[in-house]
């Protein structure tokens, strides 16, 4: 039995290959990942990781997370800008 698996594996190398032959070039268009970001903005200082806020009453609080949103709102917009950038047809 392992004989005859031996036969038909040295039977399989014996059989040629089909060569094709290329009579005119094809362009395949394949996408190439490059990077498309030269650097990532800095990430702010945010406001409400301020040790000092720690003891401060409501209403600077409120204040404090108040700016801290739209500090995220412009850092998250500078992110999204580069994003849109990879994302558009060059």
């Amino acid at each position: 039995m392992r004989y005859a698996a031996l036969a038909l594996l040295l039977a399989g190398c014996a059989t040629q290959p089909t060569v094709q032959v290329i009579k005119e070039p094809v362009e395949v268009k394949i996408p190439v990942p490059v990077t498309c970001i030269s650097s990532v903005p800095p990430k702010p200082n945010w406001v409400m990781d301020n040790p000092n806020l720690r003891n401060a009453d409501v209403y600077t609080l409120g204040l404090s997370a108040l700016q801290e949103l739209e500090q995220r709102r412009r850092y998250e917009g500078e992110l999204e800008t580069i994003l849109r950038g990879c994302l558009s047809p060059s």
